[in-house]
């Protein structure tokens, strides 16, 4: 299985290809712009920020459940900007799927010229000038990031298609897997996840926690990842957030003690652990207390690259408590390590911190 995201701008001839390629490869064809149009939705028109939003998770969704069953998945999407692409990376990441980037370059002139034929001929939706302009404004190129690069003008030649196929292939076979050999279950598997300190990832809205600790566990051949607000979710009735005063920080510790409850229930049966939370000045002691052996990493991020990932994804908090809780988190505690995530991709966060608890293991051993 792998995963192959498209890249480029509208008419550039991504569909087209992607189309051509899923049949080849036998893989699974995810379309954003399909996504949408099931929804009632047309991008070609403009649609808000928050609904591309719940459109992607919808994809990412599909996407994760078709490569759990060992499909190939080709994702048809401008693929820009460069924290969509992160996204994916990380998608494939958790699913120990390759990777590979396809991206179609056009030139303004063959993209105009396509466009004009296209309101003539009404082969597919149309995409308003205003918009074009907005996307081609903000698009940004996957320079650096290893693209597979197509010219737009050759996405029907019968021979590029072949030798893109081919180049994909290639591709996926020399990709290593993220996954570890040990068997699942063996007394390997056991004793070397038993050694492993219990990671706990801190950090404001929009960070990366949640998906930097599920890659992490995700690799592994034994881990559980807990996400910190769903242990607080737990509360029904009477839930308090960690903002609102007295009963907001009692909530905020008790939820810290299940973690490091449940946490330590993984543990003794051989499970590492990853989780997600909210570190605080007053939350620390009490990890320290119930999980002593925990390694706790503080992600770093600017409000305004936070507020970038996020565009990305459903957000569950107002803009206000957005920028409230990046406050909070902006001065942390004195945890074991603090990571500015700033100018990471999704991928060099994974790989920084899986080499900062690798090497918190080493000292714990």
């Amino acid at each position: 299985m792998a995963l192959v995201l498209m890249c480029g701008l509208s008419f550039s001839g991504k569909s087209t290809l992607a189309t051509q390629l899923a049949a080849e490869l036998g893989a699974e064809l995810l379309s954003l712009d399909g996504i949408n149009e099931e929804r009632g939705l047309h991008g070609g028109q403009g649609i808000p920020l928050e609904e591309w939003a719940n459109t992607n998770r919808i994809a990412h969704e599909r996407a994760g459940a078709l490569l759990a069953s060992d499909r190939h998945v080709i994702i048809d999407d401008t693929g820009s900007p460069r924290f969509i692409r992160e996204e994916w990376r990380a998608t494939a990441t958790e699913a120990a799927a390759p990777f590979v980037l396809v991206w179609v370059q056009v030139t303004p002139e063959l993209q105009r010229h396509r466009v004009l034929a296209n309101r003539d001929q009404q082969s597919r939706a149309d995409v308003t000038d205003a918009v074009l302009t907005e996307h081609s404004a903000a698009f940004e190129p996957p320079s650096g990031e290893d693209p597979l690069i197509v010219d737009a003008a050759r996405t029907t030649d019968p021979a590029t298609v072949t030798a893109i196929v081919e180049e994909i292939s290639a591709r996926i076979v020399r990709q290593p897997v993220p996954r570890r050999t040990v068997g699942l279950g063996s007394a390997d598997s056991t004793r070397e996840n038993t050694t492993m300190r219990p990671l706990i990832l801190s950090g404001g809205p929009a960070v990366g926690k949640t998906t930097c600790g599920r890659a992490l566990a995700g690799a592994r051949d034994r881990a559980a990842y807990i996400d910190g607000d769903d242990i607080r979710q737990l509360v029904v009735a009477g839930a308090a957030t960690l903002w609102s005063g007295p009963e907001g920080q009692a909530q905020h510790e008790l939820a810290v003690r299940n973690t490091a409850a449940l946490a330590r229930n993984l543990l003794a049966d051989g499970f590492a652990v990853t989780a997600s939370d909210v570190v605080t000045a007053e939350t620390l002691p009490v990890y320290r207390e119930h999980l002593p052996d925990c390694f706790i990493v503080h992600l770093a991020i600017t409000l305004d690259a936070a507020r970038a990932r996020a565009a990305t994804r459903p957000v569950y908090i107002t803009d206000d408590e957005f920028e409230l809780l990046h406050r909070i988190t902006a001065t942390p505690p004195a945890v074991d390590l603090v990571i500015d995530v700033t100018d990471m991709t999704v991928e060099q966060q994974i790989e920084r911190v899986h080499d900062a608890w690798a090497e918190a293991e080493h000292g714990f051993r």
